[in-house]
């Protein structure tokens, strides 16, 4: 936890002074992603609409946005899966770079997903404000570069799914 100390000034119309402190905490992959509920929720098929929405309603949601749907790709490869969030205007264009603390959450989500559903070819995700779109996928060769091995090793107990969270934890922590 951080904590920081600062002078707030008002020159107009008076002079008065103010001290506020903002705690912040520190972001902890431990406890956002619910292991034994995870692992329950996993499923062969990404056309399981049903497993692979309560997978995502265990995921969490990066700050200022508002999770809206997903959408399947289930019909032929790859069988992706694309999680749309609503995100006001002003906030949009701070996630185009897709280096962000929101980023990080979506990279891991996708993680996550890859290995729990054992068909799933890509995850997506959709980030609008109703008339601008930007889009992050990430892939399964993408996942097993990322964790040099294979992201399916992962989703075979909720043990493997624990070490996940850890991997993922010394990655954002560095």
């Amino acid at each position: 936890m951080s904590l920081f100390i600062g002078e707030i000034q008002e020159s107009y119309p008076t002079r008065a002074k103010a001290t506020t402190i903002q705690l912040e905490t520190k972001k902890t992959l431990v406890t956002a992603y619910p292991i034994k509920d995870l692992w329950n929720a996993r499923t062969k098929y990404v056309g399981d609409n049903s497993a692979v929405g309560t997978l995502i309603g265990l995921l969490p949601v990066p700050t200022g946005m508002q999770y809206d749907h997903f959408e399947l790709q289930t019909t032929s490869p790859p069988y992706k899966v694309t999680l749309i969030y609503s995100v006001p205007t002003q906030l949009l264009s701070e996630y185009n770079s897709g280096s962000s603390a929101a980023s990080d959450t979506f990279q891991a989500n996708a993680l996550f997903l890859l290995a729990l559903i054992d068909n799933a070819d890509e995850v997506q995700v959709t980030l609008t404000d109703g008339s601008q779109k930007i889009e992050f996928t990430n892939g399964r060769e993408w996942a097993d570069n990322a964790i040099e091995g294979e992201v399916a090793d992962y989703g075979k107990s909720p043990e493997k799914l624990q070490e996940l969270i850890h991997y993922i934890s010394s990655e954002t922590s560095d």
